[in-house]
């Protein structure tokens, strides 16, 4: 009896009943209640896995639950705890029959759960289907004669159970900002602010909703997500990590969420839009939501193995990322806690298995099934890739100044030794030089490897190499997009023996779950059919998991706190009334995500303050019931993105081509093939300044070495579908703040600015600078606080004035404001580095 149930996830689980035990104490529920406490403990060896099933026990199934048993008495006798087997084990002291036994390495169940277990057994232990396999209803709303909104109504009848209190809504400008930062990822401007102030319209928080969803910014903020769901990257995977081409695909996920495609139509033309009738072009690129799992062509490369390896991380994206199942789980076994066999896994995995996608990856490039693709955004087109292709002639004429250094001092110490022919290969030009060349030392005789050497010969190649690449899709006047073909005749599906690819078992076809609704169509169903099922509207998960991702966005939790997992393991719903309400809700009102939005935007529950009580500390010290606004910390990309929006610096242009913002040194060093071939095509080497401050949605994805300031703020390698983030809180983070240099260069700017528009005095530049920070004013403390600091920096910097130049970055003699711009500089850097700054308001 084993959990593979992570640390978190236990702990979560236990916190959730300690907060919940207490408040139903008048009535026990199978749902909420007890299927958590049993598949904690139970499920795994006494579930549906008949192969693992201890004591030919199932506690999953009402009916064997209280079954007598051959030699065995009732696990459960229904209005007898005390005669049940199930609460003799739990209570037992011999630890030879107590359960969970000791080898299961779980915590013994608590006084209160045994409590709960006895009182629903003697209320007759009924079981309920799972509720997330149930069609979801719209109950009736709770009365609450204070809100018309339906997320205030089922949320106030929790609080009231509860024994709490809604708390008062935020101040009206950093509402503005909680709103810019969740819809568009970028902070309001202090005119923003100002001009929301002064708005006298009765619906100005409406209206600066539909501004915000109107502003192209918007769909960038939603792609965020649906990008790591769809494990979007620009590099292949594993150890080479080559370069793919996919971000015209990026582009049709931003464009879809420009125009409101409706979400099961978005879903629709991912699964299958390769075979909808007459498909377009848009449709047919849009199945590269498939198309983005990892792939290789390492030497030794088994193709069948990675081909087979590649649909099963498409059926793992798929069942997450849209259904909100741990599908994987049943891939060498039937699933432990789900009623999900190995036989219907790969009955799912047969809708992925009829494509001709090949096992190995191409070198450098887009892997077939591919089709060329002009990019639906205006900045979308061949333009970005020249302009890359002008930065890297440029970087072969000027390599980087390391590799400059190194070569410069080694053709030196050759040149005093060198004679004949030597002396001559000494002069030649660096593009033409052998490798030969490169490694010959002094007398000509003996040869020997220099890492500089073989560095700067393979940091040509790759230049060379990554310009073939752009100057391809340049000359065909289009990119390419991988997409997804239908050959059924290639091959039959098997179950695959313990998971493995070449132990073929019971040849299956396609089909779904049995525990969920049927799929319509004969057994010879295809994606388009899957696409259909998903999002037919009798479909229980897909509208729910929908908008559990969408209120997960805007509070930084969703109502089901483990998005991906919808099922026995998963967590209860916190309010389960609630999230059917909106999952009805989205599907009656079209499938539009705008309008889910506009239901929770419009709540007062959205517009809560943030500052937390003492009363809530003790009652609700998670905030799972919302009686305040949660405070999450905004994610990885949007934290960069604002502070070069802060700064002045942020080039906002949308779409088009990843770009390369600078990266430390070391990046080059763990992410090339090492140094023996031009492969992976990414010796790093930055963008102009106007790419490489575009938004971070843009910034160049590799797999193995994702941008690290990124990584430092839990974004995700993408290596494999991702819906929920973590949260940690390190130093390096605080690091990263006040020594990356593009959040160096963000504060001198911010600095600059501050100091230039933000009036003729220290009191309102800081003033000014807090405001467009922080959305608000700065209390007369912060205020206190800040102003001396600038006073002992201009102070300090007048008396080191190397110091100040070196910290503004100056080449220029230092004039009688340099000690000045230093001290707001670092201004700037320290409104960045506030908690409050990188956190949702």
């Amino acid at each position: 009896m084993k959990s593979f149930l992570s640390p978190i996830t236990l702990a979560m689980v236990v916190n959730f009943w300690a907060t919940c035990s207490h408040s139903f104490a008048e009535e026990v529920k199978f749902n909420r209640d007890i299927r958590p406490i049993l598949s904690e403990n139970c499920f795994f060896c006494h579930g549906q896995d008949p192969e693992h099933r201890g004591g030919e026990l199932r506690l999953d199934l009402r009916e064997a639950a209280i079954a007598t048993r051959k030699d065995s008495p009732p696990a459960i006798v229904p209005g007898d705890p005390e005669a049940s087997e199930l609460i003799k084990r739990l209570i037992t002291t011999d630890p030879d029959l107590i359960m969970p036994p000791a080898d299961a390495h779980l915590v013994n169940l608590k006084k209160e759960q045994i409590q709960t277990l006895k009182k629903w057994i003697k209320s007759g232990a009924e079981y309920e289907p799972h509720w997330s396999f149930v069609p979801p209803t719209k109950a009736a709303l709770p009365q609450s004669p204070a809100t018309q909104n339906p997320v205030d109504s089922f949320i106030r009848a929790r609080l009231k159970t509860e024994g709490l209190k809604p708390s008062k809504q935020a101040p009206e400008e950093i509402l503005v900002r909680r709103l810019y930062l969740d819809l568009t990822g970028l902070p309001p401007s202090v005119e923003d602010i100002n001009r929301y102030l002064s708005d006298t319209a009765p619906d100005r928080w409406g209206n600066l909703i539909r501004q915000l969803m109107d502003s192209p910014h918007f769909a960038e903020r939603l792609a965020m997500p649906w990008l790591d769901a769809a494990r979007y990257a620009d590099t292949h995977g594993f150890s080479i990590d080559d370069h793919r081409d996919m971000w015209a695909w990026r582009d049709w996920v931003i464009h879809a969420f420009q125009k409101n495609q409706p979400y099961d139509q978005f879903l629709t033309e991912q699964i299958a839009g390769d075979l909808i009738p007459n498909a377009t072009p848009d449709q047919i690129a849009a199945t590269g939501f498939l198309r983005n799992n990892m792939s290789t062509h390492e030497g030794g490369t088994i193709a069948e193995e990675y081909r087979v390896n590649q649909n099963l991380d498409k059926v793992d994206a798929v069942a997450t990322a849209i259904l909100g199942l741990t599908m994987k789980c049943a891939q060498c076994h039937d699933h432990k806690y789900d009623p999900i066999s190995q036989k219907e896994y790969f009955s799912f995995y047969a809708f992925f298995n009829a494509s001709s996608e090949p096992g190995e990856a191409a070198t450098n490039a887009n892997t077939p099934p591919l089709m060329a693709y002009t990019s639906p955004l205006a900045n979308g087109g061949i333009d970005g890739l020249k302009s890359r292709v002008a930065e890297l002639e440029l970087f072969k004429r000027y390599p980087p100044a390391h590799l400059v250094k190194a070569r410069e001092l080694w053709e030196a110490e050759q040149k005093k030794k060198a004679t004949g022919p030597l002396a001559k290969s000494l002069t030649a030009k660096q593009e033409t030089r052998s490798t030969a060349d490169w490694k010959t030392v002094n007398d000509g005789f003996i040869s020997s490897s220099s890492p500089l050497a073989t560095e700067m010969k393979i940091f040509l190649k790759t230049l060379g190499v990554e310009i073939k690449v752009l100057n391809r899709d340049i000359k065909r006047g289009q990119t390419t997009v991988m997409v997804m073909d239908h050959k059924p005749a290639l091959r039959k599906t098997h179950i695959l023996i313990r998971g493995a690819y070449d132990q073929l078992g019971e040849e299956v076809s396609t089909g779904v779950p049995a525990v969920l609704p049927a799929i319509g169509g004969s057994e010879s169903s295809t994606r388009l059919d899957l696409a259909r099922w998903i999002t037919d509207p009798k479909n229980p998960l897909t509208a729910r998991v929908a908008v559990n991702r969408t209120w997960q966005m805007l509070f930084g939790r969703g109502i089901v706190e483990t998005a991906g997992d919808f099922g026995n393991q998963g967590s209860w719903p916190s309010h389960p009334e609630l999230l059917d309400w909106l999952a009805v809700d989205f599907v009656e009102n079209g499938w539009n995500i705008r309008h889910v939005l506009k239901t929770i935007l419009n709540s007062e529950t959205y517009r809560q303050s943030a500052v937390s009580s003492a009363e809530h500390q003790e009652k609700d010290p998670r905030n799972l019931f919302f009686a305040r606004s949660p405070r999450p910390r905004i994610p990885a990309e949007i934290i960069r993105d604002q502070a070069l929006a802060h700064s002045g610096l942020l080039n906002r242009a949308v779409g088009g081509p990843s770009v390369h913002p600078p990266q430390p040194e070391l990046w080059s060093e763990v992410s090339h093939y090492g140094y023996t071939s031009p492969f992976t095509s990414q010796i790093f080497l930055h963008g102009q300044e106007d790419t490489a401050y575009r938004r971070s949605i843009y910034t160049f994805w590799k797999r193995t070495s994702p941008p690290p300031s990124m990584v430092l703020f839990d974004a995700p390698s993408r290596e494999t579908c991702s819906v929920v983030r973590g949260s940690t809180n390190t130093p390096l983070q605080a690091l990263v703040l006040m020594n990356e240099p593009q959040f160096v260069k963000a504060g001198l700017a911010l600095g600059h600015r501050i100091l230039h528009q933000g009036g003729s005095n220290h009191s309102s530049r800081i003033n000014y600078g807090f405001r467009l920070t922080m959305g608000r004013n700065p209390s007369p403390q912060e205020a206190q606080i800040l102003e001396k600091s600038i006073l002992e920096n201009i102070h300090r910097f007048t008396s080191d004035l190397r110091a100040a130049q070196q910290l503004i970055q100056s080449t220029v003699k230092a004039t009688k404001q340099t000690p000045e711009l230093a001290a707001y500089a670092i201004l700037g850097s320290t409104l960045l580095n506030l908690d409050e700054s990188i956190t949702r308001p």
